[in-house]
Parts: structure tokens; sequence; C-alpha cells
């Protein structure tokens, strides 16, 4: 259902985790439904891509395990947010989870910020 929602242009990594550069897709049939006239990217999709993006740069299957807070700073509204920029910050917890704290922004604003735990 979210196939063709955004594509992710790079992952690079950094000193403390990544950064990715993603690039929505404004014409993706999501938008019709949320909202017709006034498309805003849903929040679970926010979620969705952050957790595609750590999937493929850590090259294996990575599931939600507990969202500590998630907080929309502003709405991301396609046709004018199409290019998303991601920094993740990560560290290991207890095992082999995943800690990290992502912010999700544009060229000129932060857009949602999120601490969780992934598995």
């Amino acid at each position: 259902m979210l196939e063709g929602l955004f594509t992710i242009e790079n992952i690079t990594p950094t000193d403390e985790g990544l950064s990715a550069r993603l690039r929505l897709n404004p014409s993706h049939p999501v938008f019709e439904g949320h909202f017709p006239q006034r498309p805003v990217l849903p929040g679970v999709c926010q979620m969705y891509a952050l957790r595609e993006v750590l999937c493929r740069f850590h090259g294996r299957d990575i599931r939600w395990e507990s969202v500590r807070e998630i907080k929309f700073l502003s709405p991301i509204l396609p046709p004018d947010d199409t290019e998303l920029l991601l920094s993740v910050r990560e560290s290991v917890a207890e095992g082999d989870k995943l800690k990290i704290e992502a912010v999700l922004a544009t060229h000129t604003a932060r857009k949602t910020k999120i601490r969780a735990i992934f598995v």
C-alpha cells in the first residue's frame, strides 16, 4: 500500500549514526485520503520511512519495539515538502536492541522527532 510513496535517494554513515535523503511522491494515493485538497504526510508513513531507512542501512529486517517519544513539530505538506532529510543517532541498548533518536526535516524546518527502540 505504501509502495512508491517515497524513494530513498541516499544513506550516509555519520559519526553517531546515519543521514538520509528521501524524495516524496506527491501524487501517491495516500494523499488522496489524507487529505483531499490539502495533502499531509501521515505520521505512520513517517515512521514507516524511518524503519525502511534503518533496514536498508543495517542490511536486515528491523522491527519496532517501542516508541519512547514522537513529536510532530510541523506537518509535511506535499508538494511543497517533497525532499526530506533524516538524521539518526544510534546507540546500542540492552542486548541487541537499537536505540535511536531521529529527526525528519526539510531544508527549512524540523518536522518530526522520534526516540525509539528497534530489535
